[in-house]
């Protein structure tokens, strides 16, 4: 007889094969995807440490892009730094022409010109050279000094003024530079001559009442004398009351008026360019509000000391809120931020260790530069001029270095992180990727195991029937009332 098949033995079997069948899809899944711990039962400890070396490994490269950032950026303002460098070693040769004997003083006003359009250029190169909108190289300092021509006939040119003026100081507020206003009024008749009344020194006052409470004089005005003793060119009448420019700022006069030059009036009847010549050591840009009409009177101080020419309007100064939003537009270079050193986060954590400040809160301009003063003009302002220019060609040089030493400090900052991504990579392969050799052997056995049991089974099966049919067959041919032994 053949011997019964326990049903325990049947249970241990089927149990066997699920385990087989469940370790089998289980590898298979590892090996497709790759990857050990593809859930916390997997491996709760592995898991955990792999999650937080895959936070690691993503902040590092995001460090590695802000250092390259970074890099560009300061590419960019050494680029603009470079430009500058060449105007000014044309500033010096242009300083040396004038400052040799063998010129007349019309010729160096020709130099003058250059000399004067080249400033203005490296304070456009400056308040432009930006990244991402951030200003690289730019001034954070402007002085502005309104001088109002009181005349009988400007009381709608002051009432535009007034209304414009908080618009204006906002400009300077958004684009985050320090701005100082200063006001004065044209008056007439001191010592024979045009001066001014100062308002308000160069400050922060209640600038809007100020213009409000400014009085109408009445009677002619002129207005070189007026420039020539607000910038502090020249103190004709001994009153020392020119603007206390700062000498951190760039200096800048907004001349309103709706008249010209009245001849005869400035004592020592100087020539337009003997204003100018007296005004650009000072530094003070002019900007005219004035009818066009009288452009002649105001363009080469205008274009010499770097300022503007703008169009008052009618009678009622309607161009004066338009001449006021381009004036804020050049002084402002739409800055939308103050220069500051730029903080580049090259770590992963909130440490000091993790920021790197790559300096680059330089002030290229012609103030930052030290050359606001300078002029060719004359044969002394020349001569006087080469020092300053040799000096503002050895800050530039300065500023290269710092940036020089920036980037090569940055390029060991990416170094550093390509390093700690690569190894921190390679321990994160160790922890959560799969061996697809130990994979496929495991896969091997329990394929072969899985295989085992299910023939077992169904071995175990068949043995099982068979019992039966037997156990039927016995029955059925056993005489009746006699007891069947199974047994025998």
């Amino acid at each position: 007889m053949i011997g019964a098949i326990p049903s325990a033995a049947i249970s241990g079997i089927i149990r066997n094969l699920s385990r087989a069948q469940a370790k089998e899809q289980d590898l298979l899944e590892r090996l497709s995807s790759g990857v050990r711990i593809s859930r916390a039962a997997d491996d709760a400890a592995g898991m955990g440490v792999s999650s937080s070396l895959d936070a690691d490994i993503a902040s590092l490269k995001v460090a590695r892009q802000n250092a390259e950032t970074g890099q560009s950026a300061l590419g960019i303002a050494d680029g603009g730094l470079a430009e500058i460098q060449t105007i000014l070693i044309r500033l010096r040769e242009l300083a040396m022409m004038s400052a040799s004997d063998t010129l007349e003083d019309s010729e160096r006003m020709m130099l003058q010109t250059e000399y004067s359009a080249l400033l203005a250029e490296v304070d456009r190169i400056s308040t432009t050279t930006k990244f991402d909108d951030r200003p690289l190289l730019a001034k954070a300092h402007v002085d502005v000094a309104f001088v109002i021509d009181t005349s009988a006939s400007m009381g709608g040119e002051i009432a535009q003024l007034t209304a414009e003026i908080n618009a204006f100081r906002q400009e300077f507020i958004d684009a985050g530079l320090d701005v100082q206003f200063g006001l004065a009024s044209m008056r007439s008749n001191i010592g024979g001559a045009d001066g001014i009344a100062m308002a308000s020194d160069i400050g922060d006052p209640d600038f809007e009442a100020q213009l409000a409470g400014l009085g109408i004089a009445g009677a002619p005005v002129d207005p070189y004398s007026a420039l020539l003793n607000a910038s502090g060119a020249d103190d004709w009448n001994g009153d020392g009351d020119a603007f206390g420019w700062r000498d951190d700022a760039s200096r800048h006069i907004v001349l309103i008026t709706d008249t010209f030059q009245e001849a005869h009036l400035t004592p020592g009847d100087p020539t337009e360019d003997e204003v100018i010549q007296s005004l650009l050591p000072t530094g003070v840009a002019v900007h005219f509000i004035a009818p066009p009409a009288h452009n002649a009177t105001y363009d080469g101080i205008a274009t010499q000391t770097g300022g503007g020419l703008h169009d008052i309007g009618d009678g009622g100064g309607s161009g004066i809120p338009d001449a006021m939003d381009s004036i804020a537009g050049d002084l402002t270079g739409g800055a939308p931020v103050k220069s500051k050193p730029l903080t580049v986060q090259v770590g992963i954590h909130n440490t000091d260790a993790d920021q790197v400040d790559i300096g680059v809160a330089v002030d290229a301009s012609r103030v930052g530069l030290g050359l606001s003063g300078t002029a060719v003009a004359t044969q002394g302002d020349a001569a006087a001029s080469l020092d300053d220019i040799d000096e503002a060609i050895h800050r530039t040089s300065s500023f290269r270095a710092d940036i020089g030493a920036a980037q090569s400090r940055l390029d060991h900052v990416i170094g550093s992180q390509d390093a700690a991504i690569t190894n921190e990579t390679d321990a994160l392969s160790r922890i959560l990727d799969q061996d697809y050799a130990e994979g496929a052997a495991e896969l091997a056995l329990q394929s072969t195991l899985a295989a085992a049991a299910t023939t077992t089974l169904f071995e175990s099966l068949r043995i099982s029937s068979e019992m039966v049919e037997a156990v039927y067959s016995s029955i059925e041919n056993s005489p009746t009332g006699k007891r069947l032994d199974l047994r025998a």
